[in-house]
């Protein structure tokens, strides 16, 4: 499939020149369809929750395929905050009670991490670097061998596009004892992602940036096998039972990740989340990231020759799927380009996020930052 081909599949981006997936991602036209069938299903009443089950299994064996995970080891949850929050209530502060997090992550996730502190974790927060990173190095460093209990990190920054070596990050932490917690919504369906191969021991996602979900509401947990058989939930939900089916009156956890599942999730989002995961598979997220890697290095490129500040990594292995573009009147920045056709969004501290979509053309990349640049 060429650029051009997946271009044709997301109407959003004949409309216009959308550059916000990261933030709410273009929805493949075959969602239409499915969801037309979820309303279907709503005739049905209680009927229908065999085809709902058969979509929910649908959805979780798609993640588990982009993640190249094993079976069972995906679950599904309403939101990456809760997916992170189920693990963080498992955990105790005993003799590890050190967690690092970083500046850049999500606010959502800093929240979760930093309301730790009342529970008696020791919560550390490392700042950004001049780039809008922070350099693995200085994880490594923040490490406490005995006492570090969690590196609850984004894989790549909600705010500038900085993007963490997943292997590296997780082989520094387990030489100190330490789990890692990554929040990869910036990163799955853009980046590739394996999460056997990088050892990570939970990695949480959402559908609706690069996925193509097209709404809130669906999130998914990678745990690893064996971490997952050690812990037990704080908070169960029936979903999360070794036969939800039952009527059971004592809690059993289901084996692996499902053990974390609380009530089912919506089923809107499922049946729209299953047109862009099997896009990004037929696209391939390997070609899906040349290429994106191709547009940003470009409109970086054109940025700074525009005299525009560039607050994104400009090595191409440390950036994700959007870069972030320093200016002092982001706000208004933003919506004069709105009324042009132009979608970006801006964070008051951070500047404006552009995320050139693989489908793009060069000169629509082009266009976007001259408009910055110009307004």
């Amino acid at each position: 499939m060429t650029p051009a081909e997946l271009r044709a599949r997301l109407p959003l981006l004949s409309t216009r020149h959308y550059f916000a997936s990261h933030s709410l991602g273009a929805l493949p036209e075959a969602a239409l369809a499915d969801l037309d069938a979820w309303q279907r299903s709503l005739r049905h009443g209680r009927n229908a929750f065999g085809q709902w089950f058969e979509r929910l299994h649908a959805v979780t064996t798609g993640v588990e395929a982009l993640l190249r995970a094993p079976t069972g080891s995906v679950a599904l949850l309403p939101g990456a905050t809760v997916a992170q929050a189920a693990i963080a209530a498992v955990m105790q502060p005993g003799r590890r009670r050190h967690i690092v997090t970083c500046a850049t992550d999500f606010h959502s996730s800093r929240y979760l991490w930093s309301a730790q502190a009342a529970r008696g974790f020791e919560v550390e927060v490392l700042e950004a670097s001049a780039d809008g990173g922070v350099e693995p190095e200085r994880i490594a460093a923040a490490l406490r061998p005995g006492e570090t209990a969690a590196v609850a990190v984004a894989h790549v920054s909600s705010f500038t596009g900085a993007m963490l070596p997943l292997a590296a990050l997780v082989r520094d932490a387990h030489a100190a004892g330490a789990i890692v917690v990554a929040d990869a919504c910036q990163s799955v369906g853009i980046v590739p992602v394996d999460v056997v191969d990088s050892g990570v021991d939970v990695l949480v996602g959402c559908s609706h940036k690069w996925l193509g979900g097209g709404d809130f509401g669906l999130a998914f947990a990678y745990v690893r096998p064996e971490l997952a058989q050690r812990m037990v939930p704080a908070f169960p939900g029936w979903m999360g039972h070794v036969d939800p089916q039952s009527i059971a009156p004592r809690f059993v956890p289901a084996a692996g990740a499902a053990r974390f599942a609380q009530s089912p999730v919506a089923m809107a989002p499922v049946f729209a989340a299953r047109a862009g995961l099997a896009l990004v598979a037929e696209f391939g997220v390997d070609a899906l990231r040349a290429r994106s890697v191709a547009l940003t290095a470009r409109m970086i490129e054109r940025a700074q020759a525009a005299g525009l500040r560039v607050r994104a990594p400009v090595d191409d292995a440390r950036r994700g799927g959007h870069v972030c573009i320093e200016h002092a009147d982001a706000a208004r920045v933003v919506a004069v380009l709105a009324a042009a056709g132009f979608d970006v969004d801006a964070r008051e501290g951070h500047g404006i996020r552009v995320a050139p979509h693989p489908a793009h053309r060069e000169d629509e990349c082009d266009a976007v930052i001259d408009a910055i640049a110009t307004s």
